[in-house]
This record gives C-alpha cells, sequence and structure tokens, in this order.
C-alpha cells in the first residue's frame, strides 16, 4: 500500500508500465465488463452460482478465459484493481534498450544549449527510458574530434566502471491491447451512459432515455424548447433510433470486452441479452462501493 505522501503511480508498477491515456481506456474497460451478461455469467460460474438452467454462449471458454485474468470487476476501487491485476495484463514489459542521442553542442551553433538538452533528457526519460525499463544508462559527452578509436576505448572504460548492472527482461506482449483504430472515447463512454440509464429504467420509451443520458445536445435543445418537453413526433423518432443504435453499439462493446477485445462494437455473434435489472443491481453495488470507500 501507498502512503499519502508516497501516492501510487499508475504508469509504472514493478517492470510493467503503461501510459496515462490508454489507463484511462482500460478503466473503462473494467466498467463496460461491469455491463457483460457474458462476464456475469462467468463470475456466477467461477463462484459456483449457476444452477445449471442458464443458456451459455457457445464461446463460453473464451470469456472465461478473461475472467480468469480479469476476475470479479464489482471493486471498491479501480486503483487497486489496477495494481494488483490490471496493470499485469494490460501493461507493457520494457523495451529492448538501445542507444540514444539526446543532443549536440557546438560553439558555433548559436543557441542557448542547456533549454534544448534539458528539453531532450526530459523527453528521453519520460518517454524512451519509460519503455525500456528503466535501463541503468551512461549520460556522457563525447568530443567528436576523437578518433573513433579512442571513442571506443573511452566507452568501453565506462562501461567497465558503471556496467555491473542488471540488465531489462526480454520485452513480452501484454495479454490485452486496446482493439484496432480506438474509437472516440466520449462516443464510448455515451454508450456505456445510455446502457446505465436504460437499466435503471427498462420500461422508459427509448427517446426518453437518450433524453435522460444527455445522448443528443442537440434533440435535447429541440426538446426542451417545446412547450411540453416532448417535441415533434419526427424528433422523437430520430432520437429514439439514435438510442437503440446507442443501446445495440454498448451491449456489442460490453461483450467484445468480455472476449478480451475492446474498444469495439462489432457484431459479437455469441453475444449474451442483457438482464436489465441485473445489470442495474450490479452498477448500483460498484457504485456503492466506491462511495463507501471513498468516505472511509
Amino acid at each position: 500500500m501507498t502512503s499519502e505522501n508516497q501516492p501510487l503511480n499508475l504508469q509504472r508498477i514493478g517492470d510493467k508500465w503503461a501510459r496515462k491515456e490508454e489507463i484511462q481506456w482500460f478503466q473503462m474497460w473494467l466498467q463496460f465488463l461491469r455491463l457483460s451478461p457474458s462476464y456475469e455469467l462467468a463470475r456466477k460460474c467461477r463462484a459456483g452460482e449457476l444452477t445449471g438452467a442458464e443458456k451459455l454462449p457457445t464461446d463460453f471458454d473464451a470469456v472465461l478465459a478473461v475472467y480468469d485474468d480479469l476476475g470479479d470487476v464489482i471493486v471498491p476501487r479501480f486503483v487497486e484493481w489496477w495494481r494488483d491485476i490490471g496493470i499485469w495484463h494490460f501493461g507493457q514489459q520494457g523495451e529492448k534498450p538501445s542507444p540514444a542521442l539526446l543532443g549536440t553542442i557546438r560553439h558555433d551553433r548559436g543557441d542557448e544549449p542547456i533549454p534544448r538538452l534539458r528539453a531532450s533528457v526530459d523527453t528521453y526519460i519520460k518517454d524512451t527510458w519509460l519503455k525500456q525499463g528503466e535501463p541503468a544508462a551512461i549520460i556522457a559527452a563525447i568530443p567528436v574530434g576523437l578518433s573513433k578509436a579512442q571513442i571506443a576505448k573511452w566507452i568501453e572504460a565506462m562501461l567497465t566502471e558503471h556496467g555491473d548492472v542488471i540488465q531489462p527482461e526480454t520485452p513480452s506482449e501484454p495479454t490485452y491491447k486496446l482493439f484496432g483504430k480506438k474509437l472516440h472515447r466520449r462516443s464510448v463512454f455515451q454508450y456505456m451512459r445510455v446502457l446505465l440509464t436504460k437499466a435503471a429504467n427498462p420500461d422508459m420509451p427509448l427517446w426518453q432515455i437518450g433524453v435522460k443520458a444527455k445522448l443528443s445536445p442537440h434533440y435535447n435543445r429541440l426538446l426542451s424548447k417545446s412547450e411540453d418537453g416532448r417535441g415533434t413526433i419526427v424528433e422523437r423518432k430520430n432520437l429514439k433510433e439514435l438510442t437503440s443504435r446507442a443501446l445495440k453499439r454498448g451491449h456489442m462493446i460490453a461483450e467484445n470486452a468480455s472476449r478480451g477485445m475492446f474498444p469495439s462494437y462489432v457484431r459479437c455473434p455469441t453475444a449474451m441479452p442483457i438482464d436489465w435489472a441485473e445489470t442495474h443491481q450490479r452498477s448500483m453495488k460498484a457504485r456503492t462501493l466506491e462511495r463507501t470507500n471513498r468516505a472511509v
């Protein structure tokens, strides 16, 4: 555990690392797993809660494999799940170390070298060095006027003096990667919000779910301007269609996530139907756990 004075570095834990924007996607992956009916069946299976009457997807083994890796996603805090489970399956391991040129200095260049070199070193440490697993490295100034033989001799001497370090392991691929060309995060979040709104209001007309989930600012403005807040028949029909499409996409994203593919709303032929009441119970349980944890 980390103290308040030593916050957990989510981007690097042990020999694993991930970029901040990727971690945000992985957190959304976890949230979609909570909405996946297939993933819930996997949880029940591993918990011994299946009655035998449930219909299971034909690729249930694939879902179980993901569940065995990522576990129960109804957790109090994402950071703890990420530390204990997530980063070990989503995180990258260091790239193969290689030399890097951090800059040059010349008396006739005409610029101030310190800011330029500082920026170069900063970029190297925050990107290349991080990706390579933070290997021990020598930062040296090599006069280009020396012969190659002299330079090689000096480098050999420096390596002899500072070379007693443990080299990082060969890089390994993460178990799960973000799928292909990522969708826009705002759109994916909207699909999730529509699913949650539908789960909380299963009998509500689709156009009203779209309004409540703030799916379309355009139609929300149009409907709010009408006297009864219902807009025209055409506006309600259009919003209904938008909401229906968002629900289908959100459903596919959740089901694909349970099979190790995220974020993608390509049709999942083995997707299971959503039990809205059960989904709402899971989302409320997760929300209660998170609120309780924040209050402690």
